[in-house]
């Protein structure tokens, strides 16, 4: 046999027995990814510089192109280690938590507004989700049972940025900053109170960008446990 018989043979072989793509190692690239984007949007919040927006900015686009990719192997393939639903959904309930990312770094940017304590509060928790996703995909990948305690572990993620949220919307309305607005108020200056207001009304929407990251983040966590459960 000649060296173009044997690349012909070759060529067969994988067409009718197609290699299968390492689905839990691509969407774990996703996850991994994702940890990288909540760290450094931490990390500019603590410290504001341009330099770290496009840094933020590289990583949200680059977990997009992994969806796409991912996306596109998945259409590929005639074979795939699961069922080819479940991964569809990890791959688009991962990409959806950039959304959100994006979303609080453009209002922040945007708004010129500085990270505060519950901001890098809700950030701390949705780095340990996000980390939480990426070590329960690699566990999944070595025993689907294993995945549960992960999946668990980013629920409860999720129920703390929840309630530090509640705790900042208390704050803005009875804490400090409702404080900070009767004292410009009973000072007569219209202005500083309108200003004080509008920084009020814009840290609530990164807080909201915030809670439904990790509202998102929680939607791929439930879509791990419930793989953890079907192929555990």
């Amino acid at each position: 046999m000649n060296e173009h018989q044997e690349n012909a043979l070759i060529r067969l072989w994988h067409r009718i027995f197609p290699q299968v793509p390492d689905f839990h190692g691509l969407i774990q690239e996703q996850a991994v990814c994702l940890v990288e984007s909540v760290r450094a949007l931490q990390a500019y919040l603590g410290n504001p510089q341009q330099a770290k927006t496009h840094a933020i900015r590289d990583c949200i686009e680059r977990g997009h192109q992994l969806r796409r990719r991912n996306e596109e192997q998945l259409l590929r393939s005639f074979i795939t280690p699961i069922d080819r639903e479940d991964i569809a959904n990890m791959i688009v309930r991962v990409d959806h938590v950039f959304d959100y990312i994006e979303a609080a770094l453009r209002e922040t940017e945007t708004l010129g507004l500085q990270g505060d304590q519950w901001m890098q509060s809700m950030l701390v928790q949705l780095a340990n989700g996000s980390q939480e996703l990426s070590d329960g995909i690699d566990r999944f990948k070595q025993a689907p049972g294993l995945a549960a305690a992960p999946a668990a572990a980013i629920r409860e993620a999720e129920r703390h940025v929840e309630k530090i949220y509640q705790q900042a919307l208390g704050d803005m309305h009875k804490g400090s900053g409702h404080e900070h607005l009767l004292a410009e108020i009973e000072g007569g200056d219209l202005r500083h109170c309108a200003e004080a207001l509008i920084c009020l009304m814009k840290r609530r929407e990164v807080y909201r960008h915030l809670s439904n990251a990790a509202d998102r983040l929680a939607h791929a966590g439930a879509q791990l446990h419930d793989m953890s459960v079907k192929y555990g």
